[in-house]
């Protein structure tokens, strides 16, 4: 193992006499060592503040996060609930906890809700358009130059 570390960590595991400890006391005190202070409070802090902001592509938003859980050690059923309770709150509006197991699904329910909002939000949008559109057509309007209102 000392093959592969150099220069400061080199001395240090050939000093630490952890040469011979299974691998995780080895990493936990090669961690403690070379981490800085408070290192998994403020990322578990940086995980907590990451929320996906207005505008932020899902798919885009939940790798970060998970890049960050992952050096944290989350466990998937932590990092479901951390992705849901930081996402957009739109979304929560329409998806419960309960609706989905996978981060896969989560996905594709997002992805579905957001599709069906874009979508209602467009016909919406066509319908007031179309109404306007209609007015103008048969000169019912209160600028109408007919004067029929």
């Amino acid at each position: 193992m000392s093959e592969v570390f150099c220069d400061r960590a080199a001395r240090w595991f050939l000093s630490s006499g952890l040469r011979d400890m299974p691998c995780s006391v080895f990493r936990m005190g090669f961690l403690e060592f070379f981490l800085p202070q408070r290192y998994f409070e403020r990322l578990e802090d940086q995980i907590r503040s990451r929320r996906q902001r207005v505008g932020d592509e899902f798919k885009k938003y939940l790798i970060e996060l998970r890049a960050l859980m992952h050096h944290a050690r989350y466990e998937t059923a932590r990092e479901l609930h951390r992705i849901y309770e930081n996402a957009a709150p739109e979304y929560k509006l329409y998806v419960r906890r309960q609706d989905f197991s996978t981060l896969a699904q989560l996905a594709v329910e997002y992805e579905t809700v957001m599709r069906e909002r874009e979508w209602n939000t467009r016909e919406a949008g066509q319908g007031i358009r179309w109404s306007r559109a209609q007015i103008a057509r048969n000169g019912k309007g209160r600028n109408s130059p007919r004067g029929d209102t």
